[in-house]
């Protein structure tokens, strides 16, 4: 990793000043004039919360899907444009003390920018405690996220159409769906989403929802809503492939808006996780054969 590393292997001692006061982020800036709005990295993990918070305040704001040009500076795909309101630069200008962040001024629209909708997320919570889920949850509120916590009892026969995305932490399809066995808990605390909540899940995804499922959640997704794709190291034994918990290289697709701010290259924990590849559906031809 390029890390040098002395061993220490007696004892020694160091004149120390204990440090008992906060350390305060320092304060980003603001580049350039800002004649049509403030461009923000999405590379920064922080443009997260910028975007959430400006977003909340009723700002608009629009991502970039190609590379661009303003004056002299040159931008990613990916990054975020705040088009300049009334109260825009005061916001701005806040963001920049509060977070430590940094905008560049441009001058005008690009031309392949698209408008951000406003987003908000649903988290499944089972009642099977799940440790990714508290992560999840944890992550998701440290970057600002509009979130709720969605019980089994908030996902059955409801109207999912207000999230943006349900996420469904890593659990088994079986903890999912079927939860704690009646009489092992008291009753608000048994059973899962069941048959009624599947129903309701593919229909929220028909109407336009999106599903993002981590892990061993995955093999809900692909089993009960016949997904094109397969799982290629399940019913592998250990000796055909094994990683109990890794940290694996990842090659990233980032002009792909899915990845936009991502490097090429990234680490991934990868404990015992699925691979996956896409699959074409078979389909039977006139006289029954069987067309791949």
């Amino acid at each position: 990793m390029g890390v040098n590393v002395d061993r220490i292997t007696t004892s020694f001692t160091a004149k120390t000043k204990s440090v008992s006061s906060e350390i305060k982020m320092p304060a980003g800036n603001v580049a350039g004039s800002a004649g049509f709005g403030y461009a923000i990295d999405a590379r920064e993990n922080l443009t997260a919360t910028v975007i959430n918070r400006l977003q909340k305040a009723g700002e608009k704001i629009s991502i970039v899907q190609e590379p661009f040009v303003d004056g002299k500076n040159n931008f990613v795909r990916g990054t975020f444009i705040i088009e300049k309101g009334s109260q825009t630069q005061s916001r701005i200008n806040d963001l920049t003390k509060d977070l430590g962040v940094s905008f560049t001024g441009i001058s005008t629209k690009p031309n392949a920018s698209k408008p951000l909708k406003k987003i908000k997320v649903g988290l499944y919570k089972s009642w099977d405690a799940s440790i990714d889920e508290g992560w999840t949850r944890w992550v998701l509120e440290q970057f600002e996220f509009d979130l709720d916590t969605l019980h089994n009892s908030d996902i059955k026969g409801k109207d999912l159409s207000k999230y943006s995305a349900i996420i469904f932490p890593s659990q088994s399809p079986e903890e999912i769906i079927a939860g704690h066995r009646p009489g092992t808990m008291p009753e608000p605390y048994v059973g899962g989403i069941e048959l009624e909540g599947l129903m309701t899940l593919n229909d929220y995804v028909n109407k336009g929802g999106v599903l993002i499922m981590f892990d061993e959640a995955c093999d809900l997704a692909i089993d009960e809503f016949s997904l094109p794709v397969r799982n290629v190291v399940k019913g592998l034994s250990s000796s055909q492939f094994f990683i109990p918990g890794s940290i694996i290289r990842m090659n990233v697709n980032s002009n792909d808006p899915l990845a936009f701010g991502m490097k090429e290259e990234a680490a991934a924990s990868f404990s015992r996780s699925r691979a996956f590849e896409t699959i074409i559906p078979s389909r039977k031809a006139e006289g029954g054969n069987e067309l791949i």
